[in-house]
């Protein structure tokens, strides 16, 4: 196409390709593909590189990357923050092990239908920081927000990470870790409550301990969601 239009107008004239997220990515390797066709791309939110035999070690997640960044100190926020999410969906997880687990969380983040699975519950608490991260921008946008509600779409705030790290989620909450975060190897405690994360793996005491032990840790105040703007 591009080729058929520089003949009919018999004009040479530069092209500029551009797309956001997988379309950010096919026209990153368009202009890969075709240097002497495509003389720019303007991609966003474009992980050109997540592709099987080109993934590294540091480049494993970078969704997970970039949101661990986004609530640390490296991206404006507190480095307490990032700790005290890392530790907040195993302890919560492992605090929903029995009914009265799952009863309490249920009234904590004040359900609208009792919890039959605490993993249920922290998938949904996970998912906003994703589109944070996408949208943490220096100024108000409604980059994300547009494509992800219905009806009119609110902005989020100047770097909306660091706001809701701000709102309460970089509290002392008197988490203790013992072990490697950054290789996913360690141990967790929260008063009576404790759980080891070894990968994809997590065992703890949770379905030891009774509802008033539970509530005693702490763990029904540990971060909630970003709160949703009014």
């Amino acid at each position: 196409i591009i080729a058929a239009l520089r003949r009919k107008h018999k004009v040479r004239a530069p092209v500029v390709a551009f797309g956001g997220s997988y379309g950010g990515m096919l026209a990153g390797w368009l202009r890969m593909k075709y240097p002497e066709v495509v003389d720019g791309v303007i991609a966003a939110s474009a992980p050109i590189w997540q592709l099987a035999g080109t993934v590294q070690r540091e480049t494993l997640d970078m969704p997970a990357v970039a949101i661990s960044k986004g609530v640390s100190a490296a991206g404006g926020a507190t480095d307490r923050c990032r700790d005290n999410l890392k530790a907040a969906w195993p302890l919560l997880q492992e605090a929903g092990r029995t009914a009265a687990g799952l009863r309490l969380l249920s009234r904590s983040v004040k359900a609208c239908s009792p919890l039959h699975d605490a993993r249920a519950l922290t998938r949904w608490a996970q998912s906003p920081y994703f589109f944070l991260a996408e949208g943490n921008y220096p100024f108000p946008s409604t980059y994300i927000t547009f494509s992800v509600t219905e009806g009119k779409a609110f902005p989020l705030p100047s770097w909306p990470m660091r706001v809701a790290c701000e709102r309460g989620i970089d509290a002392d909450f008197g988490v203790r870790v013992d072990g490697s975060v950054a290789d996913v190897n360690f141990t967790l405690s929260l008063g009576d409550l404790e759980v080891a994360v070894d990968w994809a793996d997590a065992t703890g005491n949770g379905d030891t301990l009774t509802a008033e032990q539970l509530e005693a840790s702490g763990v029904m105040r540990l971060p909630p969601p970003p709160p949703r703007p009014p």
